[in-house]
């Protein structure tokens, strides 16, 4: 189902109405949306939205996207990039190899675990693609594994240039990396060395079966909201499980809101209830959710 032909529509754009996206399922209404499969098709896109004086958002496969409207504005650009695993240099302790920004985390893993290869396990429960998760430096809590650990380079895209940056010149904190929120530029690929080891069990599974029993699985969720804030006070909206309008904050893991109808308006008073408990008792908060418009 297409909206009504008075929306303006720029040139490579589709206006859509559509309930799957990427890995979403969403019923949003996109004004400006495109899908790229090259380098040249990203650059050529982001300039025709950068001439229209539009913000850029590069959709992947993850759930932590915040769209605060029903009708999206922003040009929306998913990424179809070939999904590509392969391997450049191997020997009896290593294998390296160059990934595709768009492939799937799962793919990934698969391939590790079934080559016997140490690999970034701890992100098997995330529905995310390499792209987004080397974007944020994907991985637990801070001071513990993330996906840089295995990285060796990324291959940049920023409508112009690409260019190869190895890891060593790229500054990286919890959850944060110079790409998190630049979706003018594409992480194309990565290459990534991962060791050799002896896997006496499924990591794969292993992780699954964690988030099962650890988070919440019960509907449409955003993930994980914030990336700082207070245990006490996301306990606190657990227990309560805190929420209005179709959408709350989850009774089994406090950093997670679910919102089984998709009402915008539940999401953002969730939201803003645990703003607000951080404001009251001094601390600090940090979303980690992004907004699109």
């Amino acid at each position: 189902m297409y909206p009504t032909a008075e929306w303006f529509l720029m040139d490579g754009f589709q206006a859509v109405c559509s309930n799957r996206h990427g890995g979403y399922k969403t019923t949003h209404q996109f004004r400006h949306f495109a899908g790229f499969r090259s380098v040249e098709e990203f650059a050529a896109l982001v300039n025709v939205a950068r001439d229209h004086h539009l913000p850029v958002y590069i959709l992947g496969k993850g759930s932590n996207t915040y769209f605060a409207s029903r009708t999206v504005h922003t040009a929306v650009l998913k990424n179809e990039l070939p999904e590509t695993i392969e391997v450049v240099d191997e020997n009896d302790h290593v294998i390296t190899v160059d990934i595709s920004s768009s492939t799937s985390i799962m793919k990934v893993l698969r391939f590790c675990e079934n080559n016997g290869l140490d690999s970034f396990y701890f992100l098997a429960s995330v529905p995310g693609n390499v792209g987004g998760s080397l974007a944020m430096n994907a991985g637990g809590p801070e001071g513990t594994e993330t996906i840089f650990d295995f990285l060796d380079q990324v291959t940049v895209c920023d409508s112009r240039t690409v260019r190869q940056i190895p890891k060593s010149e790229i500054p990286i904190g919890h959850r944060h990396t110079p790409f998190t929120g630049q979706h003018e530029k594409l992480i194309v690929s990565a290459r990534f060395t991962f060791r050799r080891t002896c896997l006496t069990e499924s990591p794969v599974r292993k992780r699954i079966d964690w988030y099962k029993t650890h988070q919440d699985t019960s509907g449409p969720s955003l993930g994980s909201v914030f990336k700082d804030g207070n245990g006490y006070v996301f306990g606190a909206l657990k227990r309560l499980n805190f929420g209005m309008l179709g959408s709350h904050w989850s009774s089994k893991y406090g950093n997670w809101i679910v919102c089984k109808r998709g009402s915008l308006l539940g999401i953002r008073l969730c939201i803003f209830a645990a703003r607000f408990l951080h404001v009251a008792i001094g601390r600090r908060i940090e979303l980690e959710v992004i907004k699109v418009k």
